[in-house]
């Protein structure tokens, strides 16, 4: 599985971003790259210099920094057309716009007989296509680039784990998929073979969550398709390797609670279906502990077992997020995602009691029928031609034809089934349609106009009127996402010393506004006791984490400002790092000390800094709401957009500096919804 984006801290990027524009001016005064390979080409200690450096962009899932070094270094000639094709993919693959890496993928592959220099990038494009198509139910494409990559790989002696093992399991799944069992069941024992070798090989543990998330493709393949007994022996194994990489030294915690989230609840599913239903509670709770648990995809895969265990309303609740990971897998309304997801979302809405919400769900089944239906009928003839790639010999085609046919009949009868099921609902609430609609409005407006109070009270929390203190220049805005929010600031003035703070708490709407509004209680009340910024994150951290069983948390940075001597503590817990003027005016983002985010573990102490705050020396506070803002393109707003702005703005008032941040926020967006809380503040000493 192609990693999905992941989050670095800013210094980690910073580093990066140095380390890259060193390398590119090595480059430029060396001679140029020979454009023929050497040594084993899929091993990466012998790629070209050129190439070197947009791995090391992939290795800290940096995709602006590879589609900047991948359009560089095409244009300097250090790396071919194929190969930028391929980087460009496995940017876009890692922000989740499959649509755009497929497209890209596509012209890697376009010319079937490669340069000998662009052999390695062309055969990772096949393998990253495949897994696109597969993922986008696309089997028939999918197999069509799998089948053959593997036959290249074997013939070029490839032993890259990472890679076979990827396209084994494709392969099995596309034939699982496309009612071919005994195909599939032999695909996964090779894959498995692989495995295990890699198990062996990874002495440190690097690779062993992407070995645990191979065996758990294989295990959820056999339980979506009901074969218990055979999931029960791939989950064993899963089971088992997760144990070998928690000994490892190289676990990473964060990576062990997603794998142990995906194996609990693929248990609890399991067992229930086996009719052990102690046992599946006991196993949906050991998930339930995990912070992975409450991503939208983990709540959505959750309902199976809802569903079997008659929790109706839960899984009603968990289907809501159903959009949301449809949009961000790029999934169609197919037949197969109709009965996969449709169908079942509207079953736990009537056995929920939820009659206007299934009679919603069934209208969109109505409307997507047709449509699906006839990419089925489409699908046919590339269907049989992928049976005949497959098998490599002549099939018995009217055998293949008619068993396509049976399942063409089968899709119909279940949809027809839920038109049935829709028309029988609407005519049972028709008469008390409109009464409920009228408390559903009413509903509506009550919910409204409390979160308008809701809003109203956070938004008294944060000051809007600033220190009166002879030279220094203070200002902040916050603006919340939803009604309310949960990023947060405040300040403390005692004599001749300012305290402030800016954070960010996880998760939006009210549950992070209350955990805010306790955060902002804390701060003013261990600031007058006049303890330092890290005493203050140290027990604040106490406090968050006691009985913190949602596992909320919240980042922060913390400040105390002597305005008489002109020095400046602070102490960051997790938060962005703030840019800071040098004395030379320059402005650049603060190196500090790494600490936790307050409220996740206890025990923890926190470990201040600092710096001479100078008169003119500009301190920009912030939350990701910032960096990370987006346009209808899915660009992000990116840390060198603040410093050039911050640049050309240092001058100006700490209100001017806020305002114009603002307004060039709101016109990058571009009419797009905000995806996260919005919070500047920005002090000065004049």
């Amino acid at each position: 599985m192609y990693p999905i984006t992941m989050q670095m801290t800013k210094s980690k990027t910073i580093i990066a971003y140095l380390m890259v524009v060193v390398s590119i001016l090595f480059l430029s005064c060396t001679s140029r790259q020979s454009k023929a390979p050497t040594g084993d080409i899929f091993d990466e200690a012998n790629l070209p210099a050129a190439e070197k450096l947009i791995r090391e962009a992939m290795n800290v899932y940096d995709s602006s920094l590879i589609l900047a070094l991948t359009d560089s270094l095409e244009k300097t000639g250090d790396i071919s057309a194929v190969t930028a094709c391929y980087y460009r993919g496995a940017a876009a693959a890692n922000k989740g716009m499959l649509k755009v890496a497929e497209q890209h993928l596509k012209k890697a592959v376009a010319n079937s007989q490669p340069e000998a220099a662009d052999l390695r990038a062309y055969l990772k494009s096949r393998v990253l296509l495949s897994h696109i198509l597969s993922a986008e139910s696309e089997y028939e494409g999918a197999l069509n680039e799998a089948l053959p990559t593997m036959a290249m790989m074997d013939s070029l002696g490839n032993k890259d784990y990472g890679d076979l093992t990827h396209l084994r399991i494709v392969i099995g799944e596309c034939q699982q998929h496309m009612r071919m069992p005994t195909e599939a069941a032999a695909s996964f024992n090779k894959a498995f073979v692989l495995l295990r070798e890699w198990i062996d090989a990874d002495t440190t543990g690097k690779d062993m969550p992407r070995i645990i998330l191979r065996l758990d493709n294989i295990a959820t393949s056999y339980i979506h398709t009901s074969e218990y007994a055979k999931a029960k022996m791939w989950l064993d194994r899963e089971d088992s390797a997760l144990a070998i990489y928690v000994t490892r030294p190289g676990v990473v915690e964060k990576q062990a609670d997603f794998l142990r989230g995906t194996i609990q609840i693929d248990l609890a599913t399991m067992c229930q279906q086996l009719g052990l239903s102690d046992e599946a509670a006991r196993h949906y709770d050991e998930h339930r502990k995990t912070i992975f648990s409450e991503r939208n995809v983990a709540l959505i895969n959750a309902t199976d077992y809802l569903m079997l265990a008659g929790r109706y309303a839960e899984a009603a609740d968990n289907y809501v997020y159903l959009d949301n990971v449809f949009e961000k897998r790029n999934l169609d309304l197919s037949l197969d995602n109709i009965g996969t997801y449709l169908l079942p979302k509207m079953r736990a809405n009537v056995m929920a009691g939820r009659k206007d919400s299934a009679i919603a769900v069934g209208m969109k089944i109505a409307e997507c029928y047709d449509s699906a239906l006839t990419r089925q009928k489409q699908d046919v003839t590339a269907e049989l031609a992928t049976v005949y790639d497959t098998q490599g010999k002549e099939r018995q085609i009217a055998e293949q034809q008619m068993r396509l046919s049976r399942a063409r009949i089968l899709a119909l009868i279940v949809s027809i089934f839920a038109l049935i099921v829709f028309f029988i609902i609407f005519t049972i609430v028709r008469n008390r349609a409109a009464k409920r609609l009228a408390k559903v409005n009413a509903a509506k407006e009550r919910m409204e106009s409390e979160l308008s109070i809701a809003r109203d009270l956070q938004m008294s929390m944060v000051p809007r009127v600033f220190p009166k203190y002879e030279g220094l220049d203070m200002y902040a805005s916050m603006t919340p996402a939803k009604e309310v929010g949960g990023d947060l600031y405040g300040y403390l003035l005692q004599g001749d010393v300012l305290y402030f703070c800016i954070g960010d708490v996880s998760g939006k709407g009210v549950p992070a506004s209350l955990f805010m509004a306790q955060t902002m209680r804390l701060f003013h009340i261990l600031g007058s006791q006049g303890m330092t910024p890290a005493e203050i994150a140290t027990h604040m951290n106490v406090e968050l984490s006691e009985d913190n069983e949602q596992g909320m948390f919240v980042t922060m940075f913390i400040c105390r400002l002597n305005l008489r001597l002109h020095l400046l503590e602070y102490c960051n817990a997790g938060h962005n790092p703030p840019v800071l003027g040098n004395a030379d005016g320059q402005l650049s983002f603060l190196d500090m000390e790494a600490n936790a985010p307050i409220g996740l573990w206890p025990g923890l102490e926190y470990v201040g800094e600092s710096i001479d705050f100078f008169k003119d020396r500009l301190l920009f506070l912030y939350t990701d709401g910032l960096n990370e803002a987006e346009n209808p393109y899915q660009e992000q707003f990116g840390d060198d957009h603040i410093i050039e702005i911050l640049t050309s703005l240092s001058s100006k008032k700490a209100q001017d500096i806020i305002e114009a941040l603002d307004t060039n926020v709101n016109r990058f967006r571009d009419g797009a919804e905000p995806n996260d809380d919005l919070t500047m503040m920005c002090i000065k000493l004049l």
